[in-house]
């Protein structure tokens, strides 16, 4: 497919991955960057001169603060202020009084995270490390309400519409397909006994009438939603693990056993198929493959995405065994503690790895709200998750073109969580098909 003629042109004198990377993204492939200053002054159409000094005087001036033309990663210092009601950072004394690329490539590149920092107990990344959590816009999708404002106030109509209404994208992680029913008898005799123990007895009770047949398994209630799904837009994505036994945090049924290849099938005519690798793949590398493996068995063609079991990856390693293995989309871009959006962004963008200075053929698709985090993490009310949802979601009106939501069989059975997404599902089939 040609690249289509460029609707904004950007002036530096040193043109490097970084740069083109950044404004392949912000603008969608319709802007390019030139040092050909004759080139630069005939162009029609938007323009930038993106220099240490204000060369043209009628040209919009946006100054650098150098890290887009560096190669190395290096600490920077961030100096938060204000512009437009907005935290900004990397200022400088421009038309823009800040270093929008830079800093936006700062956020999506995740390039803090390439920085030292000390892993959270599960060997992650932290929130709290996080520039966005550290300075309280971890719920905006910063760069895409920066790029807004640029493109209202400079009247940068190059930079791409955003449509009124975000599609709604929801995505399952297919941890724990039961609570009870085809569990191995050990694991079923742990939860038995813990039950007790916690004097749970409505627990012991719905075991029981599981075991009889007389209920069914409380895990597996999340398919009541399928009417729902199927008037998305957009089909449901469901995460599978290849493992091939139930060990630590690794609880899902072996894909192998009659009754998770059942659910697996059924997923597989409505949604689209993922992998989901395990905490013990995390900690293994050399299982990646033999997981893979198994569950394109069962699928029978290649699987492209992927999001890890507990968000379980560091940059820039894990990405990049995903890209030797054949993964093109990843969907783990959130965090496991505190919803929000990551990267500042909200779209799906090609990964750019910091330690080759390149961009790849992996594609991100970032999360901004997780069940397991609003229920086990912050132990929020059904209520408060679904205001989350339905503000955040407002909130990115006319800003961005998707927003993912990341659900659990498991936490979906607690009383009131399926609510949660029944609602959500609702009121995105009526804004699609408003004759529902």
């Amino acid at each position: 497919m040609p690249t289509p003629e460029p609707s904004c042109l950007v002036y530096s004198e040193a043109v490097g991955p970084r740069l083109a990377y950044i404004i392949d993204v912000l603008w969608s492939q319709h802007a390019a960057v030139t040092s050909d200053v004759e080139k630069f002054l005939a162009f029609e159409g938007d323009k930038i001169q993106y220099t240490p000094e204000r060369i043209w005087p009628n040209i919009l001036h946006l100054q650098p603060i150098g890290l887009l033309n560096d190669s190395e990663i290096i600490s920077c210092k961030i100096n938060i202020v204000e512009w437009n009601s907005l935290p900004v950072f990397f200022s400088g004394s421009g038309d823009i009084p800040f270093d929008w690329l830079a800093a936006s490539f700062y956020l999506i590149s995740r390039y803090e995270e390439y920085l030292p920092y000390q892993p959270d107990q599960y060997g992650r990344f932290p929130a709290t490390a996080s520039l966005a959590h550290q300075f309280d816009f971890l719920q905006l999708p910063l760069v895409q309400v920066w790029t807004a404002k640029v493109r209202e106030n400079y009247q940068l109509y190059s930079l791409p519409a955003m449509p009124a209404e975000p599609e709604i994208q929801v995505t399952f992680d297919m941890d724990e397909l039961f609570q009870y029913l085809h569990l191995p008898m050990v694991r079923r005799m742990i939860r038995f006994v813990g039950n007790l123990l916690k004097l749970r007895f409505d627990a012991v009770a719905t075991q029981q009438q599981v075991a009889e047949g007389k209920a069914i398994d409380p895990y597996d209630r999340w398919q009541d939603s399928w009417y729902l799904l199927e008037a998305l837009p957009k089909k449901p994505r469901f995460f599978f693990s290849g493992a091939n036994r139930i060990q630590g945090n690794d609880r899902q049924l072996c894909i192998e056993h009659p009754a998770a290849r059942a659910i697996f099938q059924r997923c597989e005519e409505k949604g689209l198929i993922g992998w989901h690798p395990s905490w013990a793949a995390s900690q293994e590398p050399s299982l990646l493959q033999e997981e893979l493996s198994r569950l394109m068995a069962i699928a029978k063609y290649p699987l492209l995405h992927s999001r890890y079991h507990y968000l379980r990856f560091q940059l820039p390693v894990s990405y990049q065994q995903l890209l030797q293995l054949g993964i093109r989309h990843e969907h783990s871009m959130g965090y496991g503690n505190i919803n929000g959006f990551r990267a500042s962004y909200a779209d799906s963008y090609p990964w750019f790895d910091l330690s080759k200075n390149e961009v790849t053929d992996l594609v991100v698709h970032p999360f901004f709200y997780m069940d397991t985090v609003s229920v086990f993490q912050q132990q929020e009310l059904p209520e408060a998750a679904l205001n989350f949802i339905q503000n955040t979601t407002a909130s990115c009106r006319g800003l961005v073109r998707e927003l993912q939501l990341v659900f659990h069989p498991h936490a979906l059975a607690g009383k009131g969580r399926r609510d949660v997404l029944t609602k959500i599902l609702n009121q995105s089939a009526l804004i699609q098909h408003p004759h529902l």
